[in-house]
């Protein structure tokens, strides 16, 4: 343990002097070996200054994606994780990030700033990007996720282009147009979107005024149900209906029913593959939403 302590201070003393320096790859050989050693937010700001400084972007944005909130502490800070999403072209990521910061005004004029500066730079590598994107309903499953991926890097006037137009497309999955539904409120988008429902009906909302899946009333009641259930000591079948569920919910969001959820009938339904006596049904009106998710469920498969 002394040891390890006595090695960790050479490489942190060592890094820290080549980033007074200004030695930007002996103190990213330094720090990182520090922050194998000890993962402090110390090290972890002083290395992603230096990968920075020496325009390692892709390795820095690793570091940084996981520990966001780190860098909502300062101003600088702040500035650094967009100037770091930006040089990765990660539009979307810097977008997110900056409007929930002390200082969004200001950096999100730096992130519309870069956007501008690289629709002219990068025209056909966005343009090529947003075409994928446009056309998702064109290919299966597993690629529209990969294409998802790539939009992350649209500039945000592109992703909203295309979200309007893929949120009514009849062709594309209700599970994409939920993960593009979450993507607009993650942004703030506050303008009154539509979008096509599970019923094929068209509905609206307004992306920011939306609340995550994890704060839905319906996903509540079925989790708190489940870990209040018969299987709350069963981890095994327990983690498989907590998948299940989610997975429902995601289908169904942002649009929920109106009727009172009976989670108890509804976890029963759920459990028709392992028990045939079920002694508390649903009723016609949530049985019909229930079936309707697992209808659509089964079509993932």
């Amino acid at each position: 343990m002394v040891e390890k302590n006595n090695e960790f201070q050479k490489y942190f003393i060592a890094g820290q002097q080549a980033l007074n320096d200004q030695d930007w790859l002996r103190a990213n050989e330094q720090l990182e070996k520090a922050y194998i050693l000890e993962q402090t937010d110390a090290v972890l700001l002083m290395l992603v200054t230096s990968l920075e400084q020496s325009e390692q972007y892709q390795q820095a944005w690793g570091l940084i994606r996981t520990n966001e909130s780190l860098f909502k502490t300062s101003e600088t800070q702040a500035y650094l994780y967009v100037e770091i999403a930006l040089a990765n072209q990660m539009y979307l990521a810097a977008w997110e990030f900056a409007v929930t910061t002390t200082w969004a005004e200001e950096l999100v004029n730096k992130v519309q700033f870069q956007e501008n500066k690289d629709q002219v730079e990068l025209s056909q590598t966005i343009k090529n990007r947003a075409r994928h994107f446009f056309n998702l309903s064109d290919v299966n499953l597993a690629e529209q996720a990969e294409r998802l991926q790539t939009a992350e890097m649209l500039p945000r006037n592109y992703y909203l282009q295309g979200a309007k137009t893929l949120l009514v497309d009849p062709f594309l999955p209700a599970i994409t147009r939920s993960t593009l539904v979450d993507r607009l409120r993650r942004l703030k988008v506050s303008e009154e979107l539509e979008f096509l429902w599970l019923d094929q009906q068209y509905k609206k909302m307004i992306p920011s005024q939306l609340e995550s899946l994890e704060e839905i009333l319906f996903w509540k009641k079925l989790t708190k149900a489940l870990q209040n259930g018969i299987y709350q000591d069963d981890p095994v079948i327990l983690e498989g209906l907590e998948r299940q569920i989610y997975l429902e919910m995601t289908l169904s969001y942002p649009h929920f029913p109106t009727f009172y959820l009976d989670a108890d009938a509804w976890i029963q339904t759920e459990m028709l593959g392992l028990h045939t006596l079920i002694d508390q049904k649903e009723t016609p009106e949530q049985e019909k939403y229930h079936r309707l998710l697992l209808n659509e469920q089964a079509k993932l498969i």
